[in-house]
């Protein structure tokens, strides 16, 4: 016997926004601006089109997985919970999680929200995400987004592998080709 799994309660997506695609390097719109900025915009415009503010949201599940290589910086969540405004009041601020799933950060922190309003935990999440994958903002040097080198690409694409077990099967391949 087959079952389908159902949700406890219904959910529904209430409003969306979403920033330019491009280089922050480049594109007119978005240029010089870090991941907070770009995500305070998306989520400002999905607040605008559900028609609800920060104090109606109960949590903010977010996906990322390179922002430690492209703004040094770890707890996005946390801190994307203040840019968005999501306060509790007296200095306290909503709950708030980051999900790294390779290039399903975002559909993964999606999933997470439906199942925390579908189980009753919450009502109201934001959810989505974002990466600057093109660029690197400095810790040490704020300032205007660099375009990344080579190298730096390379290792936030070689951080998507089990470093372990992966990434020395990648080290030589060879393919044969003889005229048909």
């Amino acid at each position: 016997m087959v079952m389908k799994n159902k949700l406890s309660r219904p959910v529904d997506i209430i409003g969306v926004g979403s920033t330019k695609l491009g280089f922050v390097t480049e594109t007119a719109e978005i240029k010089n601006m870090t991941g907070r900025e770009l995500w305070t915009m998306a989520a400002h415009e999905a607040m605008q089109d559900a028609g609800v503010t920060p104090k109606d949201i109960d949590a903010l599940v977010f996906g990322n997985m390179l922002s430690e290589l492209s703004e040094d910086q770890y707890h996005l969540g946390n801190i994307l919970v203040q840019w968005t405004g999501l306060s509790a009041g007296d200095e306290v601020w909503k709950p708030a999680v980051r999900i790294e799933g390779a290039c399903a950060s975002s559909s993964h922190s999606i999933r997470q929200a439906v199942l925390s309003i579908a189980s009753g935990v919450y009502d109201v999440v934001i959810a989505g995400g974002l990466e600057v994958t093109n660029a690197k903002i400095e810790s040490r040097a704020p300032g205007a987004p660099r375009k990344m080198t080579n190298d730096e690409r390379l290792r936030a694409l070689w951080c998507h592998y089990d470093q372990l077990w992966e990434m020395p099967q990648l080290a030589a391949g060879a393919v044969m080709l003889r005229r048909g």
